[in-house]
């Protein structure tokens, strides 16, 4: 089961990369750098909309989850997302009737805060009851829609409000695959203890994740009023295809591997936990090594080609400070930040959130009007270290996760021969066309040779052999 799950979920994630990556090259293409600059705002107030009203309660029912009452606490759960979604959906009107907010600007903060709330409390929900399929196949649907519905609402209205609502659809439509198992089961009576609940553990979430979304955002909200949205543009672009090339792996080994190993804790299986988490720890220093080594050698083609000059001269400098942010985000997320499921308590995420927000506020505040995007970029990762340091304090004394040394040692070894040998190719002066060739050789030599280790055994007991199997598939529906 655990092979299967790693494979439907890192297989999902990395299409739907692949599709989010044309998703912003095209939007950033057809907007430009001002108005996708103006977009990403929009996006940004709604994820700490989110953040503060809805998202909590994702990781409460995560945690609260158990097998023997999975009915009542799906009904509970859509039940109380759903008045969450109405008490911010309520604040938002007060905002634009006092004339707090323009009419527009909430408009597209509004709509994306549901298709937020819809698509994530419904994946959540399959994520739970290790529905792998169900919930790859509305990750890869919205990846879709999302470029379907923004290209062709820039093209036709040509404005980021446009964009935002059209994303915001893309959000809701996606989760068609999981209504069939989800309908019924959100129909079914619900639970006021049970809600009461999830408010008990989620209410430190509420300031945590409200606070985390701030901490984010806060970087391109003060580049903006700093600045302006022209430079929060290709900023906010390139930090978030560098982020997608990570955090989206780092999810999807999350959503197998940290699901399972819940499971077995709070089933009173330790040891099998703390296996899996070792295998968490290996497939995240994996990402983040060779994450890195990919990015950098290839980030100034690829920002080019796909983005276009305009995005990439602005942010040249930049990209070893997105790299470097966000390898430290994906294990303070994904690994070090799930310690709240295995010590059952809320406290070490708020006070994490509260480190994050003030750091990167404060340093961002001092920096930017000095340094622009730079500065941001600086305050952002100095921000990502200390909420990871406290977090790797915090877990000693509450649930210690496992942290085997060995694989980072020789998968950064492995990673960083390929990249010596990238600059070695580079020094010979061939061809672009044939220099990009052989560097991508050889990195993916140094990743094949890591991978034929015992140390990826995401690799090698999921992902090999799960491609060789539908290999043998569709070889074998293929006529003589």
């Amino acid at each position: 089961m655990l092979g299967w799950h790693v494979f439907i979920y890192v297989s999902s994630r990395a299409f739907a990369a692949a599709l989010n990556f044309a998703s912003v090259a095209i939007f950033a293409r057809l907007a430009g750098p001002a108005d996708y600059g103006e977009y990403l705002l929009t996006f940004a107030w709604a994820y700490i909309v989110y953040g503060f009203f809805v998202q909590w309660l994702r990781y409460a029912f995560f945690a609260s989850y158990k097998k023997s009452s999975a009915d009542e606490q799906i009904a509970t759960f859509a039940r109380t997302a759903g008045g969450f979604l109405a008490a911010a959906l309520a604040c938002g009107l007060l905002a634009g009737v006092f004339n707090l907010v323009p009419w527009s600007t909430l408009l597209g903060v509004m709509v994306l805060v549901i298709g937020l709330t819809v698509f994530d409390a419904s994946t959540e929900i399959a994520r739970t009851r290790l529905q792998a399929k169900e919930v790859g196949q509305a990750v890869i649907l919205r990846a879709i829609l999302n470029l379907l519905f923004g290209a062709a609402a820039l093209l036709i209205y040509e404005s980021p409000l446009a964009l935002a609502l059209a994303v915001g659809a893309a959000q809701v439509v996606a989760i068609a695959p999981l209504l069939k198992d989800l309908v019924p089961r959100a129909r079914r009576p619900g639970s006021v203890s049970t809600a009461k609940g999830y408010v008990r553990y989620g209410l430190p979430l509420v300031f945590a994740f409200s606070i985390s979304a701030l901490g984010q955002n806060i970087d391109r909200i003060l580049l903006a009023s700093f600045a302006g949205v022209g430079v929060v543009g290709p900023y906010g672009a390139v930090a978030d295809m560098v982020r997608q090339c990570m955090v989206v792996f780092g999810e999807a080994i999350a959503g197998a591997y940290i699901s399972i190993a819940k499971n077995a804790s709070a089933g009173g299986d330790d040891a099998t936990a703390r296996d899996v988490l070792r295998k968490a720890f290996t497939a995240y220093t994996a990402i983040a090594v060779f994450g890195a080594a990919f990015i950098i050698r290839f980030e100034g083609v690829a920002v080019e080609g796909l983005l276009g000059r305009e995005f990439r001269e602005p942010t040249e400098t930049l990209v070893p400070l997105f790299v470097a942010s966000s390898a430290i985000f994906m294990f303070r997320s994904f690994y070090f930040g799930q310690v709240i499921y295995f010590a059952r308590s809320a406290r070490p995420e708020l006070i994490a959130a509260i480190i994050t927000a003030g750091t990167v506020g404060l340093l961002s505040l001092l920096l930017i009007p000095r340094y622009g995007a730079e500065g941001a970029a600086v305050a952002v990762l100095i921000g990502q270290i200390a909420a990871c340091a406290y977090y790797i304090w915090e877990g000693r004394q509450l649930y210690a996760m496992p942290v085997p040394v060995g694989p980072v040692l020789v998968l950064g070894a492995y990673a960083g021969t390929g990249y010596a040998l990238t600059e070695a190719v580079e020094m010979l002066h061939w061809p672009l066309w044939l220099t990009l060739i052989v560097q991508f050789a050889a990195l993916g030599l140094a990743f094949l040779l890591a991978a034929r280790t015992e140390l990826l055994a995401f690799f090698r007991g999921t992902l090999a052999p799960k491609g060789r199997m539908l290999w043998a598939d569709a070889t074998n529906k293929v006529a003589p």
